[in-house]
């Protein structure tokens, strides 16, 4: 279903899920208090069927897409599909994880606290 967006340059999508992001926390503002937690932490999103990575930086209660680094805190691999409704909270992280749709590694306290925050 996402396949196209193989074919989209990766700034593009960063703009998109940047936008993505804003609405998220826009519509549950208590996500921006509950960030502060994670000041500086840098979470991958790596949609391996299209071929993408996205980089979510939070800074200053917010998430947003920023620069790739070479050790993110978390590292979550998954379709596209996966990845997109987790943001949008219509699927949970621990069945997307245990139905081996995602894929963690890095920091398990961040992560843990991560996907709460997501909740």
């Amino acid at each position: 279903m996402y396949q196209f967006l193989r074919f989209v340059p990766q700034g593009i999508q960063n703009i998109g899920v940047d936008v993505l992001l804003g609405l998220m926390m826009k519509r549950n503002p208590g996500i921006v208090d509950r960030l502060d937690q994670l000041e500086g932490k840098v979470f991958l999103f790596d949609a391996h069927d299209i071929a993408k990575r996205y980089f979510l930086h939070v800074r200053s209660g917010r998430l947003a897409v920023g620069p790739a680094v070479e050790k993110p805190d978390v590292s979550m691999h998954g379709e596209i599909g996966t990845l997109l409704s987790l943001l949008r909270k219509r699927t949970d992280a621990d069945s997307a994880f245990f139905t081996r749709k995602l894929k963690l590694e890095g920091d398990v306290k961040t992560s843990v606290y991560f996907k709460n925050v997501l909740e």
